[in-house]
C-alpha cells in the first residue's frame, strides 16, 4: 500500500507538472516546489524523496517515473513546440479595372499583374476640295499587352500592336524605383522619349482622333534607351539616352543613330479646380551613318497617306536639335 500510494502521488505530481508546463515552465517550477514542501511537512514524503523530486521539477523539461509493477515509462515534456510565423498561403485578388483589363494582385499589394488591350476603329468622310483624300474606315489600333509590379520597386510593361496586318513592338521596358534621387524610376527598354506632354499622353485619352500637327511632326516617339525621372509636387525632370526603335536596321551595315532627350515641367498653380502646367523639352540626335532626317505630317488623320507638310529627305546631316 505504501508503494502504491507513493506511485499515485508521484504520478499526480508529474501530471500536475505537465499541465503547469503547458502554461509556462517558471509557473510550473514554483507551484510544484510549494506542493512538495507541503507534502514533506505532512510526512507524506521523506526528505530524500523531496530532494529528488525537487531536483527533477527544477529541470523544467521532462521527467519520468517507473512503476514498481511494470516497465512502462510515463514521460512528461514541458517544452512548447516552436511557433512559425511564416505564412503558408498567399491569396491573390482578381478584378476587372475601371479602365479595362484583368488585374491579379497579392494580399500585401507588393505583386501585381495586369492583362489588357485596346481596339480603335476609325472612320472618316472627306468633302474633297484642294486635296483629294479617300474616305473610309480602318482598324487604327489593335493592341494587347501586360504590365505589372514585382516587390515595391520593380515595374515592367510589354505591349504589341497588330494593326495593318503586322505585329509591332510598342512598349517593352523594365523600371526600377528604388533610388531616392530617381523617385519615378530608372527605365530600360523601348518607350517614348521625354518630349511633349501630348506625346506622353495615351492615345486613349487625347482630345481628338490623332495628335496635333507640331507634335506629330517633331516628336521622336518610341526608341530603345535608358532614362531616369525625378519629380516633386511642383516640378519634374526626365532625361535619357536613346538609339533606334525595335526593328530599325540601318542599310549596308552602317552604324545606328543615337540621341538624347530631356523634359522639365513646373506647376506654378495647383488648386482643386485650376492648374497651370509649364513644360520645356529638347532633343539632340545624330542619324545613322549615311542616313537622313525628314519632317512630315499627315492631316491629323491616319486614313489617308497624303502629307500636308514634308521637308523631304535631308541628307548629309551631322546632327539635329529640337
Amino acid at each position: 500500500m505504501i508503494i502504491q500510494s507513493i506511485f499515485k502521488l508521484r504520478y499526480s505530481i508529474l501530471l500536475l507538472c505537465g499541465l503547469l508546463g503547458g502554461a509556462g515552465s517558471a509557473m510550473a517550477g514554483s507551484e510544484l516546489l510549494g506542493l512538495l514542501k507541503v507534502l514533506k511537512a505532512n510526512g507524506t514524503i521523506t526528505q530524500q524523496q523531496y530532494e529528488r523530486l525537487a531536483a527533477e521539477a527544477q529541470k523544467g523539461v521532462s521527467d519520468y517515473v517507473t512503476s514498481a509493477d511494470s516497465d512502462k515509462q510515463i514521460v512528461i515534456n514541458s517544452k512548447k513546440p516552436p511557433v512559425s510565423n511564416k505564412k503558408t498561403d498567399t491569396n491573390v485578388k482578381t478584378r476587372f479595372g475601371k479602365n479595362g483589363g484583368l488585374t491579379f494582385t497579392s494580399d500585401d499589394g507588393k505583386y501585381a499583374f495586369k492583362l489588357g488591350g485596346r481596339l480603335f476603329l476609325d472612320g472618316s468622310y472627306y468633302d474633297d476640295d484642294a486635296s483629294r483624300m479617300g474616305s473610309g474606315t480602318e482598324l487604327r489600333s489593335a493592341r494587347v499587352g501586360f504590365k505589372g509590379m514585382v516587390g515595391e520597386d520593380w515595374l515592367f510593361k510589354a505591349q504589341y500592336d497588330f494593326a495593318d496586318n503586322q505585329a509591332e513592338v510598342k512598349d517593352a521596358y523594365v523600371s526600377y524605383n528604388g533610388f531616392e534621387w530617381l523617385n519615378n524610376g530608372l527605365t530600360i527598354g523601348q518607350f517614348k522619349e521625354p518630349f511633349s506632354l501630348e506625346e506622353q499622353t495615351s492615345g486613349k485619352t487625347i482630345s481628338f482622333m490623332e495628335r496635333s500637327f507640331p507634335v506629330d511632326t517633331f516628336s521622336p516617339g518610341r526608341n530603345l534607351g535608358i532614362s531616369g525621372s525625378h519629380s516633386t509636387e511642383r516640378w519634374g525632370l526626365k532625361a535619357g539616352l536613346f538609339g533606334g526603335a525595335v526593328g530599325d536596321v540601318p542599310e549596308d551595315e552602317e552604324d545606328h543613330g543615337w540621341g538624347m532627350a530631356a523634359r522639365v515641367t513646373y506647376v506654378p498653380v495647383k488648386k482643386k479646380k485650376r492648374i497651370v502646367h509649364l513644360g520645356l523639352a529638347t532633343e539632340y540626335r545624330e542619324p545613322e551613318d549615311g542616313g537622313y532626317i525628314r519632317y512630315r505630317t499627315e492631316p491629323e488623320t491616319h486614313l489617308t497617306s497624303n502629307t500636308l507638310v514634308s521637308t523631304g529627305k535631308i541628307h548629309d546631316v551631322d546632327y539635329s536639335t529640337l
